[in-house]
């Protein structure tokens, strides 16, 4: 799907969305990371886009990697995935100023 299909979408139904722009890809070595991620620089810059150096990085997964809101990591040969500490304490807070009986979801 194109994206001016897809605002015409989201705006003939009165909601806005971003387009996405965060991309995680999990490799079984830094090599295979470093092919991937130039194959996509390739599919990328047809379309006008790159990767922000800055932000991009390769990383050991048994460490844990924060994405939008999770942390993904190995344990124990298992991939697992809960709401990130920030994503936690935030949900705190909201809820801690909101008075009792009242849940926003």
């Amino acid at each position: 799907m194109s994206r001016e299909v897809q605002v015409r979408f989201c705006e003939s139904r009165a909601v806005q969305s971003r387009p996405a722009t965060h991309l995680l890809a999990i490799c079984h070595s830094r090599e295979q990371a470093e092919q991937v991620k130039a194959r996509l620089s390739e599919w990328l810059a047809p379309r006008g886009l790159v990767f922000n150096e800055t932000k991009t990085r390769i990383t050991n997964f048994d460490a844990g990697v924060d994405f939008l809101g999770f942390t993904i990591r190995r344990f124990r040969n298992k991939l697992l995935t809960k709401p990130s500490n920030d994503a936690l304490r935030r949900i705190r807070r909201r809820l801690s100023t909101q008075g009792p009986g009242v849940v926003i979801i």
